[in-house]
């Protein structure tokens, strides 16, 4: 059974939040991909950028190489 892997890099909080990672699924190709914080509704990642790091890591997976994701901009509470 295939499954989720997906790792976050760094977060950067101030004014508002940076979210830097990776997510892929060994089956199926991520199509969308949202982020929740702080119990705020989930913001839409830009999803898809390259990682040659985790395709080096996951060699056996071909959705590894493009699984690298950011939110920036995100507003949580307060």
């Amino acid at each position: 059974m295939a499954a989720l892997r997906f790792h976050i890099d760094a977060i950067g909080v101030g004014t508002s939040t940076a979210v830097i990672g990776w997510a892929f699924h060994a089956g199926a190709a991520i199509r969308t991909l949202s982020l929740g914080l702080a119990g705020a509704e989930p913001a839409p990642c830009r999803h898809g950028l390259p990682r040659p790091d985790v395709a080096a890591a996951f060699a056996g997976s071909a959705h590894a190489s493009s699984s690298g994701f950011i939110l920036r901009g995100f507003k949580g509470e307060g």
